[in-house]
């Protein structure tokens, strides 16, 4: 990810231009250069740790930016991995005798409040990523939606 130059810090520059003029010779720039070293690593943590969460808020649970963390995590060369449809929900039809209409009442409302069989959509995967079900698994709970439900197909 490119960040502005704000982020970007030479800290061989920054030290030689903190220190006294009087004290910018080599041997007092060699006894303080081992310490902006270490800032200097825990700087580049900060930015693979920015770089991170940057990926994780530009991506969210719709179809497109899921499907494109998949195929960017688990195949990235051939982007095997589709995000199909879910399961069919099936619905009961009730008519009211007074106004001679249909209503529909989805079927896991009239199997006592329990959601059964009906996902909402389907991560379709290669066989040779078979090892991986379960990081799939992890990555796509990781991204989608609490209320959605999915399963993982091998194609």
């Amino acid at each position: 990810m490119r960040y502005n130059n704000t982020y970007n810090i030479e800290w061989e520059n920054a030290v030689s231009n903190v220190l006294n003029t009087a004290l910018r010779k080599p041997l007092s720039l060699a006894f303080v250069m081992p310490a902006a070293y270490q800032i200097a690593y825990v700087h580049s943590l900060l930015m693979n740790f920015r770089g991170q969460k940057d990926f994780r808020l530009s991506h969210n649970g719709q179809r497109c930016y899921l499907r494109g963390v998949l195929n960017n995590i688990f195949d990235p060369v051939m982007h095997r991995i589709e995000i199909g449809e879910g399961g069919n929900r099936s619905a009961t039809i009730v008519y009211w005798r007074q106004e001679e209409r249909p209503f529909l009442i989805p079927d896991f409302v009239v199997q006592r409040g329990f959601v059964t069989g009906a996902d909402d959509f389907t991560v379709i995967i290669p066989q040779d990523l078979h090892g991986s079900i379960q990081q799939i698994t992890a990555v796509t709970n990781e991204y989608k939606l609490a209320s959605k439900k999915f399963t993982v197909i091998e194609n």
